[in-house]
């Protein structure tokens, strides 16, 4: 509800590339950002050796500044989380392989 046809997507991605991957990065960080506020709250609410928890947190460590881009493929991959589409698995793996970096330039 309320999303935009995807041929306007596709234009906006065309006209002005640049800021589109700016946008997108910056939405994709909010995503992760509230896949980690959940797992704090999970945390806190004793969701301690839960199968969701542990799904969640695999989630949050597949797009850690901390890791190597191996292990945060690793960790998405055993989070469960799948895109229907092929094409939204290869963005997604581009976004595990750069999304730290690109994200925490975004920000300063």
């Amino acid at each position: 509800v309320g999303a935009a046809p995807r041929h306007d997507f596709a234009r906006e991605m065309i006209r002005h590339p640049i800021g589109w991957v700016r946008g997108a990065l910056r939405s994709f960080g909010d995503g992760v950002q509230q896949a980690q506020r959940l797992r704090d709250r999970m945390r806190s609410k004793g969701f301690a050796g839960d199968a969701r928890l542990e799904r969640v947190e695999r989630y949050c460590d597949a797009f850690a500044p901390s890791a190597g881009f191996v292990t945060r493929v690793r960790a998405y991959h055993r989070s469960g989380a799948r895109p229907q589409r092929v094409v939204s698995r290869m963005i997604l793996y581009g976004l595990i392989a750069v999304f730290p970096r690109a994200h925490s330039s975004l920000q300063h």
